[in-house]
Order: structure tokens, then sequence, then C-alpha cells
């Protein structure tokens, strides 16, 4: 018990002596507005993508300006069956095209990005559609820094 304690003490005290700064409080450090942002594609990895980019719609700081277009596509490829023809084992895929036109310079981007993950069938079907749900999510927000990354 003592141990814990003076481990936490001093890991807390690593943390704020080493220049350790969270991802979150650089947001507002962004070097770009998002004017217009238009999706298409799965809705939940789009809205979750869209809710991810809302805060760079508001930074009037700037001049660089994104108008952007996402198109997300979705597939859960079944990876292996087991010997009754049931599949154990997926391959959930999220192909990206983010097209971006900087307002000032009027160029057209296009980028491609892809997400994947292998997960094993669980036999409770509503586990199952439970932590797909949450792992669209995670890539979702993936392709969020992917793109902030393109971006900036």
């Amino acid at each position: 018990m003592y141990k814990n304690i003076c481990f936490l003490i001093l890991f807390s005290f690593g943390l704020l002596n080493c220049g350790y700064t969270p991802m979150i409080s650089k947001v507002n450090d962004q070097n770009f507005n998002i004017v217009n942002l238009d999706t298409e594609g799965d809705q939940q990895i789009s809205s979750s993508i869209k809710r991810g980019l809302e805060r760079y719609a508001k930074n009037q700081k700037t001049n660089k300006n994104f108008e952007i277009v996402i198109n997300t596509n979705y597939e859960k490829i079944t990876l292996v069956k087991d010997a009754k023809g049931n599949a154990t084992d997926f391959k959930l895929v999220v192909n990206l095209k983010l097209t971006f036109v900087e307002k000032e310079e009027n160029i057209e981007k296009i980028i491609e990005l892809n997400e994947s993950f292998t997960i094993k069938k669980n036999d409770n079907n509503y586990e199952q559609k439970d932590y797909e749900r949450a792992i669209k999510n995670n890539m979702a927000q993936t392709l969020v820094n992917k793109i902030i990354f393109h971006l900036s």
C-alpha cells in the first residue's frame, strides 16, 4: 500500500516536471479554419469525424480556410471460418477520401486514408455490435487526427 502511494506521488511529480502537456490543450494552436464540411458514406463514422472536426470551424484568427468533403466507406470482411462455415474472425476496414480546397489559393487536394482492425467473433451479438461500434469510433478518431495532420 505504501509503495503504491509513493509510486503515485513520484509519477505525478514526474509528469508535472517533464514538460508533459495533453494533446487536447493544443487544439487552439492550429493554424487553419474549416469553413464548410460535408460528409458522405457511413453515417456513424461520418458523424464521429464531423464531431471531431467541429472545433476547428470556429478559428477566425487564421487566413488558412478550407472547404472539406469527406467520403467514408466501411466494410466488415470475414477472414476466418470454422469447420461449420461460421465466421470466427473479421476485419473492419474504413476507407476515407478527403477532398479539400484552400480558399485563398483555390487549390484542390485529394487524399485517401485507410484504417483497419481485426476482431474475433463474440458469442453475444449485443456485445459484438457494441464492440464494433466502439472500434468504429476509435478508427474515426484516428482518421480525425490524420486529417488534422494533413491540414496543418
